[in-house]
């Protein structure tokens, strides 16, 4: 009887192991995953960040370029506005 208690109880401890590994194993495929999807969250940041820095630039050289056109549209309606008075004066100094 009692080598069959301790062959029971031995049983015993040999699934309540076996319980425990797979249950280790289930964790460590649990943090691996978790490592994974960290790791795939940390590129989506780096591409996000490289995004907003392209962004901020692109705005910059944009704002120049929108600064450097306003000042030629200006220069451009005074020449026509030179022009258009030049050829004011060229009319009336011909029909005088």
């Amino acid at each position: 009887m009692n080598d069959d208690a301790t062959s029971a109880r031995l049983t015993n401890i040999e699934r309540k192991i076996d319980k425990i590994t797979e249950i280790l194993v289930s964790l460590a495929k649990l943090e691996e995953s978790l490592q994974a999807q960290s790791n795939r969250q940390d590129l989506v940041d780096q591409r996000l960040n490289d995004q907003s820095r392209r962004l901020e630039r692109l705005e910059r050289a944009e704002a120049a370029r929108s600064a450097v056109l306003m000042r030629l549209e200006r220069l451009g309606w005074v020449l026509f506005t030179a022009l258009m008075g030049l050829a004011a004066y060229w009319l009336r100094s011909l029909g005088a």
